[in-house]
């Protein structure tokens, strides 16, 4: 799926003696083949190298979500009301979904998951509870 730009050079040429030479090299830049998937959260951020971390910090911020949103909009929906509960819950997850496809930075995206996993949640409590 990756390539790195600079081209590995004689690699037919390796020894045993050469194992217990370690070289780390920085990574600098990567060339995305765009030939089967055009677009991708790693691909528009650059999530690759260094920044490689900040990839998997996208599903924490959907966990910490769904962590405040059972704690908070089960409660909201018990005080105003279940509808009220069901309107908050999809409009979170909604423009949350939205919002995270359309985002113009990381950060910006890391808090759309934030709302969109407290939507989700919440909307599955309050509908479940109404279900009841």
């Amino acid at each position: 799926m990756f390539k790195t730009i600079e081209p590995v050079t004689n690699s037919s040429t390796c020894t045993p003696d050469d194992f217990d030479q370690n070289a780390t090299t920085h990574c600098s830049d990567w060339v995305y083949d765009t030939s089967m998937i055009h677009s991708s959260t790693v691909t528009d951020f650059d999530l690759t190298c260094d920044k490689a971390w900040l990839g998997p910090l996208a599903g924490s911020m959907y966990m910490a979500g769904m962590l405040i949103g059972a704690i908070t909009i089960g409660d909201f929906a018990d005080r105003y009301g279940r509808k009220k509960g069901i309107l908050v819950s999809v409009i979170l997850l909604g423009g949350g979904g939205v919002l995270s496809a359309v985002s113009p930075n990381y950060i910006m995206f890391l808090i759309m998951r934030l709302f969109t996993g407290a939507g989700g949640v919440g909307l599955f409590q309050v509908t479940f509870v109404l279900g009841l």
